[in-house]
């Protein structure tokens, strides 16, 4: 059992380290406007490590405020998880105007309905909400870069790997999340110890793709066909066939008049 408790401290202080190069690297190579949502939810997850372990040293792992403050800062961690998940649709999809804000607007409605599912089924007690917020954002990971990369599939766009490379660190993660949390929920006392050491094994290979993706060249990444003309854009990007320009286009006149209608 403590052989368990020590390869999950150690295991936790190597997550640490590696979310730290995933940092330095959006830092020193200025990725920070095309990765936004990445480094916020890095940097999230990084101050709340630190501050956790600060107050189990200071008030002890069962102490009522230790809880309290953990609820609280998980809140953040989730939203800067969803900032990081709606740039990923962003960087594939943002160069088409009309599908990104198809995109964007299904992203808000399921945000606003994972809330308020969140809140009722809790009965409005705020930690419990907390606990059903991050359940539901595991499932609703793995089913939003399913959905989009067959819609990217489809419509045959092409997605960059260091772009894939972050989806697929986000969906390894979620799925052994949720398979991780069920197996919990069923053998709940043996499973406890190594609860975590499973838990934290997935987001190390995460971390890790997003360390590779990071350190991918600056301008491939970027999207800049976005500002052109959509004439000579279209001319440029071979992979915009036929279905997907029309979808895009319709979709674009439709926002512009709800735009006009305003």
């Amino acid at each position: 059992m403590a052989g368990i408790y020590t390869w999950a401290l150690r295991l936790s202080y190597l997550s640490f380290a590696l979310q730290m190069v995933v940092i330095y690297y959006l830092l020193s190579r200025r990725l920070w406007p095309v990765y936004p949502g990445l480094l916020a939810y890095i940097s999230v997850n990084v101050l709340q490590g630190c501050l956790l372990f600060f107050l189990y040293r200071h008030w002890g792992y069962r102490d009522h405020r230790t809880a309290q403050v953990a609820w609280g800062s998980q809140i953040l961690c989730l939203l800067a998880r969803a900032w990081a998940i709606a740039d990923i649709c962003r960087l594939l999809l943002g160069r088409y105007r009309g599908v990104w804000g198809l995109a964007w607007r299904l992203l808000s409605a399921l945000a606003c309905g994972l809330v308020l599912y969140s809140l009722a089924s809790a009965g409005l007690v705020w930690n419990q909400a907390v606990l059903k917020a991050s359940i539901g954002l595991e499932l609703s990971t793995v089913m939003v870069l399913v959905a989009l990369f067959l819609f990217a599939r489809h419509y045959e766009i092409v997605a960059l790997p260091e772009i894939r490379a972050l989806a697929l660190g986000f969906f390894i993660y979620s799925s052994f999340t949720v398979l991780n949390d069920k197996i919990l929920q069923i053998w709940l006392g043996p499973y406890v110890p190594g609860w975590q050491v499973f838990a934290t094994l997935p987001f190390i290979g995460s971390i890790c793709l997003w360390i590779w993706a990071v350190r991918q060249p600056v301008g491939k990444t970027a999207p800049e066909l976005a500002v052109l003309p959509r004439d000579v854009y279209y001319a440029l990007t071979p992979e915009v066939n036929l279905r997907l320009r029309v979808l895009n286009e319709r979709l674009s006149r439709l926002w512009d008049r709800e735009e006009h209608s305003r």
